[in-house]
Order: structure tokens, then sequence, then C-alpha cells
């Protein structure tokens, strides 16, 4: 299946969870807010989230600055 990661298409097994494809694409989980199909998942939920074909996956990483 394909879902799209901050616009860019990627391919995934199905079943995969939102954890299993930050692991797959190696991103660093820190600091990070996620959406998908324009709904936040909270941290909290990410193993358990399924992703489904064509989900829209939106990934925010929160930095420090002034």
């Amino acid at each position: 299946m394909t879902v799209v990661l901050n616009g860019k298409a990627i391919a995934c097994n199905r079943g995969k969870s939102l954890t299993d494809l930050l692991i797959q694409e190696s991103i660093d989980m820190s600091n990070l807010a996620i959406a998908v199909d324009d709904v936040v998942i909270s941290r909290a939920k990410w193993a358990d989230f399924i992703l489904k074909d064509n989900s829209k996956i939106l990934l925010i990483k929160a930095t420090q600055g002034g």
C-alpha cells in the first residue's frame, strides 16, 4: 500500500502502525506531532494507530527558538 508522508508517497505493508512507519523511515520521534488525514493523533496512540492506503500523514517537528 502507499501512504503520503509530508507530501511524499511512501510504500509500506498493510497493517503498519504510525510507530512502524516512523521506524521504517528512520524518523526521530522526539518533539514530534503527527496528524493523519487532518486529525491529530496523540503519541499514546501511535503504536496502535493502523495506517490505511492513501493515508495523508503530516509530521510537525517542534523546534526551539526566539
